[in-house]
């Protein structure tokens, strides 16, 4: 891999042999590498983290408060997720229409994908994520037909809200389930793994888009087993491969779909791990590499900076902990001006973009 940008210039980089996929794609042009990306206030180096003069996100190295800082910008009890705000901006902008299935989520969090007019879908399977119990004791609707009675004829403001929304509910799976049985989809087998059933959901939900008067969807997948302070020599190349053949099926999928200019496919994580080894894995890091796919990318490229894999540098909070050259602000505004959102708002959901120079340009103009 030899990157283009002025940083890595003269350095050369290469993917384990469990990447191979997404190596070739990274030589095709579909795909880039985003080096040290994290959580920042303000841009900070060895020297003013140790002497505690920078400005630093609050819990850092704590599993649930980075992912969801990675998430909506805030330690753990947030409630609104970036890609969410970045969709009620869409929305303010009359851009988009507020819809139930523009923000999709097959993982338990939504958080990511919540907004204030923003309310993520949950899927599971390729079918909407139903109670079925009721499905299974209710095979006359009585249960619908109660919540409408209630809708239109109950007396509290409250019950009547509750019963809205369950009605809204149940006429919404309706509708999705409906679109996914009536809707022949051929695509390419993404095997077995929770991953891959993952990113095949979100394939079918995109092919249904029509159906669902979609124009613009957000989405979320999730893929946990990273946190490797054991057995990382085993655990990691299983998990690197997995991410790299449920990937390089949806970059298919969306070729075979037409629409690979139209999605963009990036990861996020709550941290990287130390460089130090524990004695059987690694510990919580900071920064962390991560990538981007799609066709509006601008592909075979490095992004940001990836430093010397050694101790005791510039950008060495300790123990070989790396500290971020780009904020995850910097990154997910990226990936908002692409969808469209206008720069004013952009830098009003994210607010410490003015701390750090121009957003990387991973988009094509």
């Amino acid at each position: 891999m030899c990157p283009t940008n002025g940083v890595q210039l003269y350095r050369q980089f290469a993917l384990p042999p469990e990447m191979s996929n997404m190596a070739k794609l990274y030589q095709q042009g579909r795909l880039s590498v985003v080096g040290n990306v994290g959580p920042l206030i303000e841009p900070t180096n060895a020297t003013t983290f140790k002497q505690e003069s920078a400005k630093l996100p609050l819990r850092l190295f704590s599993h649930n408060d980075q992912q969801s800082i990675w998430l909506a910008g805030q330690t753990e009890g947030a409630q609104f997720g970036w890609a969410g705000k970045l969709n009620d901006a869409l929305i303010a902008q009359g851009t988009h229409m507020p819809n139930t299935f523009s923000a999709i989520t097959t993982a338990g969090s939504g958080l990511l994908i919540a907004g204030d007019k923003t309310t993520p879908y949950h899927v599971s399977n390729g079918r909407a994520a139903n109670i079925e119990i009721f499905e299974e004791f209710d095979e006359s609707n009585l249960l619908k037909q109660h919540f409408s009675a209630i809708t239109n004829q109950g007396t509290h403001f409250i019950e009547q809200d509750v019963a809205s929304q369950m009605n809204s509910a149940f006429d919404a799976n309706q509708k999705f389930n409906a679109a996914m049985e009536n809707t022949q989809i051929t695509l390419p087998s993404f095997g077995n793994s929770d991953l891959g059933k993952q990113l095949e959901t979100v394939s079918k939900a995109i092919a249904i888009r029509e159906q669902l008067n979609e124009k613009r969807q957000v989405f979320f997948v999730a893929m946990g087993g990273f946190d490797t302070h054991s057995d990382q020599a085993n655990s990691l190349p299983q998990l690197q491969q997995t991410m790299d053949e449920s990937i390089s099926v949806f970059d298919q999928a969306m070729q075979k779909l037409g629409l690979s200019d139209s999605v963009t496919l990036f990861t996020a994580s709550d941290f990287g791990r130390t460089l130090v080894v524990n004695g059987d894995g690694t510990d919580h890091g900071w920064g962390g590499h991560h990538f981007i796919m799609g066709g509006a990318i601008n592909g075979g490229t490095i992004f940001g900076d990836i430093p010397e894999p050694v101790l005791d540098h510039t950008l060495d909070a300790g123990h070989g902990r790396l500290i971020p050259t780009m904020s995850v602000e910097q990154y997910a505004a990226s990936l908002g001006a692409w969808l469209g959102v206008e720069q004013q708002t952009l830098r009003q959901i994210f607010r410490t973009l003015a701390n750090f120079g121009d957003l990387p340009n991973m988009f094509k103009k």
